[in-house]
């Protein structure tokens, strides 16, 4: 089973970690390189544009970008870098080294920059959306830019873990893949996390769902589980399996 998240746009400012393992450079090191050159190209006005920012998220973006390549910038895993509410709950700091090594072929984080990263990969603090035009992309999106390039190892990555994919992305993250490729080659499971509104409705809730997918995520990769009926049995954030397809429905 391969566990996909979503990146987050927070970065650690302190990282503590009990275990660890040597750190790796992302297989598309040079993309990234690429996409963030190109993006100091814009105005500051089209960067805010592009980026989906505000006056007030703009300044640290363009920091990120401007000091992207520079010696001294600091990097760190990507699985301990980004400090976002499904990586809080996922809770890298506490993995032992048995659970790293478990992690590197079971889990992997999409990334606007980086493409796809192993939970090794060192990356260093940016901001990019998939629709952003670049002046690289010539009118097209940063979507286009990967789609070709991450659906076939995203796919041989799924196989090599046992052929399951544990969807726990947000949605936009399949506009990074030819997404029914994927659905054709291999079994995809995408849980849905429920909360019960006063009129008795049910419907997802944004950080809830971000809370259960980092502690789902945190439980697989602990404890190995493999086969899809072993995640019926599992109550992230308190969220109990339903029964049906794959709901689950925060436990009153």
């Amino acid at each position: 089973m391969l566990i996909l998240i979503s990146p987050a746009k927070t970065f650690a400012k302190q990282v503590k970690c009990a275990h660890r393992l040597p750190a790796t450079t992302p297989r598309f090191a040079e993309e990234a390189r690429q996409l963030v050159a190109s993006s100091l190209e814009l105005s500051p006005q089209a960067l805010k544009k592009e980026l989906l920012l505000t006056a007030k998220t703009l300044p640290e973006a363009q920091r990120n970008l401007a000091t992207f390549f520079d010696e001294g910038t600091p990097e760190e895993q990507a699985l301990l870098n980004y400090s976002g509410m499904v990586y809080k709950k996922l809770a890298a700091g506490s993995l032992t080294e048995e659970d790293w090594r478990y992690a590197v072929d079971h889990l992997r984080m999409t990334s606007f920059v980086y493409g796809l990263l192993r939970p090794t990969d060192s990356i260093r603090p940016y901001r990019m959306e998939g629709a952003a035009r670049l002046p690289m992309l010539e009118g097209e999106r940063v979507f286009d830019f990967w789609r070709d390039r991450l659906t076939k190892p995203f796919i041989e990555a799924i196989r090599a873990a046992g052929g399951t994919l544990l969807y726990l992305a947000s949605d936009e993250m399949r506009g990074l893949f030819h997404w029914e490729e994927v659905e054709r080659s291999v079994e995809v499971i995408t849980p849905t996390f429920l909360t019960r509104q006063r009129d008795g409705s049910l419907r997802q809730t944004v950080i809830y769902t971000k809370m259960a997918r980092g502690e789902m995520a945190g439980a697989v990769l602990r404890q190995r589980i493999s086969r899809p009926e072993e995640l019926q049995r599992l109550t992230p954030a308190g969220f109990l399996y339903t029964g049906e397809g794959w709901d689950y429905i925060l436990g009153d």
